[in-house]
């Protein structure tokens, strides 16, 4: 029973650490990394009639995207695509579209009218009181969630729209809000401010379409309505002041399981391992009539191994975890991961020492047991003085 306890014991120990250090590694990363304000133009659309608009918010990047960094070009992306419907019904007029824009890389917008491409004009500039940024987005289990965008400057289109019925079509790349809140997965948010538009002279059908990944959780206010992975909702007039999104990956209980369990068995093997090779040392260092200090660099050779196998182990459970989870979607980062393969190599070495000098002192003492009996069977007489010398030879009491 006493080598199970030793065997078992450390498991236990690093089952624990592992519960206690987890937890603490998601709190090294930051809790909120801002995106992309985004959001209706401010338009100069006099004479013009806004029959109608298609929004759609393409979050599926997400899935495919990292967050190693900590500023926000490292984070995920979203594809926006808004399309107008406008109609004139006099003579060509100049329009005026000042979207919010986070850097001077126009690469990432465009802007057609009927599939003709008009050239934009940044300005670094505050966009001030023309886009009123929500606070908060929709909680996935019941309080929404603290938002916060940046924007660092406006994007200018002016276009000549004829007379007639034309097409305004914009799109862009976004930078989602990332949030790290008590869930092993980031919440991904965005918020289109959609008030500019209430300032438009006429404004008819808004629909709205949110893709997202396979199987993500999502929530949106206004709410809209879910079929498989696409949310649509279809408003006469501008429903809110902005359309708010927060989005998470799926996380599994079993991943957690997963994602560690390679370690543990590294830990479990490697720990029977060790033990069991400083018996077989000890029983010969007992026959050579050594103690257990010759051991010692055996032992050591052997954490050493632990040591690198188990960290080995359990980067492969990460990564096997982040396969299932997808790149980029962990909470915690890889700051924190160091850290505690870090530990786990410590308390690796440790216990493989510890197991090892164990096993090797072990034998010795059996070793000495089955002498001291072998000579009390051949010297019943002088058995009660007679013990075995720490180096393995026998000596009498008292000589």
């Amino acid at each position: 029973m006493i080598h199970r306890r030793i065997l078992i014991a450390p498991f236990l120990i690093v089952l624990a650490l592992l519960r206690a250090i987890v937890p603490a590694e998601a709190n090294m990363a930051a809790p909120l990394r801002p995106g992309t304000a985004l959001g209706e133009p401010r338009a100069a659309l006099a004479g013009l009639e806004i029959e109608s608009e298609r929004l759609e918010l393409d979050l599926r990047p997400l899935a495919f995207e990292t967050s190693s960094g900590g500023a926000s070009e490292d984070l995920g992306r979203a594809l926006v695509s808004a399309t107008y419907v406008v109609r004139n019904d006099s003579v060509e007029r100049p329009v005026t579209l000042e979207f919010v824009a986070q850097a001077i890389d126009t690469a990432q917008w465009s802007v057609m009218i009927d599939g003709r491409p008009i050239v934009a004009r940044y300005r670094s500039a505050e966009p001030g009181k023309g886009w009123p940024a929500p606070k908060t987005t929709p909680g996935l289990d019941g309080a929404p969630l603290e938002y916060e965008a940046h924007a660092m400057g406006i994007l200018r289109f002016d276009a000549v729209v004829p007379a007639g019925r034309h097409s305004i079509r914009v799109e862009y790349v976004a930078v989602p809000t990332r949030q790290v809140v008590d869930d092993p997965l980031v919440h991904w948010q965005l918020g289109y401010i959609l008030e500019p538009a209430k300032r438009w002279p006429s404004f008819g059908t808004l629909e709205v379409i949110v893709k997202v990944p396979p199987g993500w959780r999502v929530a949106t206010e206004p709410r809209l309505a879910r079929a498989g992975d696409v949310l649509t909702g279809r408003f006469e007039g501008i429903p809110s002041d902005a359309l708010t999104i927060t989005a998470r990956g799926v996380y599994e209980p079993w991943y957690a399981v997963l994602a560690w369990l390679p370690a543990a068995v590294a830990f479990l093997l490697g720990s029977v391992a060790a033990y069991r090779l400083g018996r077989t040392i000890g029983r010969r260092l007992a026959r050579d009539g050594r103690g257990a200090a010759w051991g010692l660099p055996a032992a050591l050779g052997a954490a050493f191994v632990l040591a690198v196998a188990i960290p080995a182990a359990g980067l492969a459970g990460r990564a096997l975890e982040e396969s299932l989870i997808g790149e980029g979607q962990r909470a915690w980062g890889e700051y924190g991961f160091l850290i505690v393969e870090v530990l786990i190599t410590i308390v690796a070495f440790v216990v493989g020492l510890i197991l090892v000098q164990t096993g090797v002192a072990r034998s010795i003492r059996r070793a000495r047991r089955r002498y001291d009996a072998r000579w009390i069977d051949a010297y019943p007489d002088t058995a009660p003085t007679t013990t075995l010398h720490t180096n393995g030879a026998p000596r009498e009491h008292g000589s």
